[in-house]
C-alpha cells in the first residue's frame, strides 16, 4: 500500500502474516492512557 501526502512524501506499507477474521479477547481491546498525557476525548 502507498500513502500520498500533500508534501509529495509517499510511504510504502508491506503487510505479511495477514489473518482474516482472527479470534480477539477483550483484552486486545484495553489501552491505558500514560501518565501526564491529555485525553481530547475518550
Amino acid at each position: 500500500m502507498k500513502l500520498h501526502d500533500v508534501f509529495g512524501n509517499v510511504t510504502v506499507l508491506t503487510l505479511s502474516a495477514l489473518e482474516q477474521n482472527p479470534t480477539l479477547t477483550e483484552r486486545a481491546f484495553h489501552f491505558e492512557w500514560p501518565a501526564g498525557v491529555d485525553v481530547v476525548q475518550e
